[in-house]
């Protein structure tokens, strides 16, 4: 017997964790009160920062690893746990905000970009089950908006993660083979 998954049920990845380590590496090492993108909210005073998920979860591989083990002390039925897992990649999109006359937006992204490295850092993705792969050259795309320069400078920082859902299922225990025609009648 089998114990299906609920759809509602499934969560492969913990958002809220992951969100919540990406958030505080960048707003720690940049030193900017950072939001997310599309929250709603008022924009902040400068100099701020931006996050916004572009791209992912994108699984790496064509065919999730199944996983098998098995608790004697499951409820009978519940014996077997498969889990199926797939590492994935998120691209992050984190820009910097700043006026004119303050420091380039650009400085503000060389921080976050060279903590991506650090241990503190290292270590606060590890307890959120993220790693750093890799990030973009930083682009420079200030602007001028109401005839005043805007400094914006940004990255890409590609980030990956693990998707894993499980399921429970039980045995069979023994089997009936009964024919009549062949004179068959035994359970094994």
């Amino acid at each position: 017997m089998t114990t299906f998954i609920n759809p509602l049920d499934i969560n492969p990845i913990d958002m809220e964790a992951f969100e919540n380590a990406v958030h505080a590496w960048f707003s720690s090492a940049s030193g900017l009160f950072t939001i997310w993108q599309e929250q709603g909210a008022p924009q902040p005073d400068y100099p701020y920062g931006s996050l916004k998920i572009i791209s992912g979860p994108t699984a790496l591989a064509p065919q999730w690893e199944i996983r098998q083990t098995y608790d004697a002390a499951r409820p009978l039925g519940q014996e077997i746990k498969f889990e199926y897992a797939a590492p994935c990649r998120f691209t992050v999109s984190c820009q910097a905000y700043a006026k004119q006359g303050a420091l380039p937006a650009v400085t503000y992204i060389n921080r976050a970009m060279a903590a991506l490295s650090t241990i503190t850092t290292q270590t606060t993705f590890k307890v959120a089950g993220v790693a750093m792969e890799r990030y973009s050259a930083v682009r420079n795309i200030g602007k001028i908006i109401n005839e005043t320069w805007l400094s914006r400078a940004n990255i890409d920082v590609q980030l990956t993660a693990l998707l894993l859902i499980s399921e429970y299922t039980g045995y069979v225990t023994s089997v009936g083979i009964e024919s009549t025609e062949l004179g068959i009648d035994f359970t094994i």
